[in-house]
């Protein structure tokens, strides 16, 4: 039989729910050339949802060539995604789930982003875990826990993500300050506020961005007091200015 009849042979098989289609389709995400097909195959294998998919289509989160300028269509990795969360909701995820996925936010490359998203968009308890394997990973490792944690907004992270503020990379400090940020968490407004003077151009204005989800109206008055010093002008000063915004309108919690 051709090739092309056995893909579509496949394809119809999978469409029908048919679990005899997941082999097939995953030796076609794994290896067949254009990516047009191993999009379809992504697509088909979340139809199917059978956990013996998972490994193929955590691979595939690396498959992110869009085909270039002339061929933008949506990458395999994105359909490996949305596969992978349809499939983790059916059978579940577990514990050694979120460690392979931990381990792959060490690696370099695009794909890492799926990785990422697809930790902060699992409906699984997972803060645990990330926080335990923390200070086992490398540097982008811990950068990207730090922004599943924020994203997640889990009060379970508040004090990893204070004490990375004083890491010695500024990876990791500029991480930490955004997930504070994401978190929004008002008792972490003097840890982000310590970050303005960082040495880090990049850590500095990933504070002055975060100011504004940890202020409330008890901050108001300490941010009036760094604008009328004058240390900050430009763009820098208008970021701070909403930040004195966003304080005065938010109301400080109730004891």
């Amino acid at each position: 039989m051709p090739a092309h009849d056995a893909e579509s042979e496949v394809f119809a098989l999978a469409r029908a729910g048919d679990p005899q289609a997941m082999a097939p389709l995953v030796e076609i995400l794994r290896h067949h050339p254009k990516r047009a097909t191993r999009a379809a195959a992504a697509h088909l294998l979340e139809k199917i949802g059978d956990r013996h998919a998972i490994p193929a289509l955590e691979a595939a989160l690396n498959d992110t060539s869009d085909g270039g300028f002339f061929e933008q269509e949506t990458p395999v990795s994105e359909l490996a995604e949305e596969a992978l969360l349809a499939i983790y909701g059916h059978v579940g995820v577990r514990d050694d789930d979120v460690l392979r996925l931990v381990r792959m936010l060490e690696q370099g490359g695009e794909g890492r982003q799926y990785v990422r998203s697809l930790l902060i968009k699992l409906d699984a308890p997972m803060e645990q875990i990330l926080i335990a394997q923390f200070p086992a990973l490398n540097v982008l490792g811990r950068a990207a826990v730090l922004t599943v944690l924020g994203q997640r907004r889990s009060l379970l992270a508040l004090d990893l993500l204070l004490t990375s503020l004083a890491d010695p990379d500024p990876l990791i400090r500029d991480a930490g300050v955004e997930a504070l940020g994401a978190l929004g968490d008002a008792r972490a407004f003097e840890a982000v506020l310590s970050r303005l003077s960082d040495p880090t151009y990049g850590v500095r204005r990933s504070a002055q961005f975060a100011l504004r989800q940890v202020s409330d109206e008890r901050h108001a008055p300490m941010l009036e007091r760094i604008l009328a010093s004058g240390q900050f002008n430009g763009f820098e000063r208008h970021d701070l200015e909403l930040a004195l915004r966003a304080a005065r309108e938010r109301k400080a919690p109730e004891a």
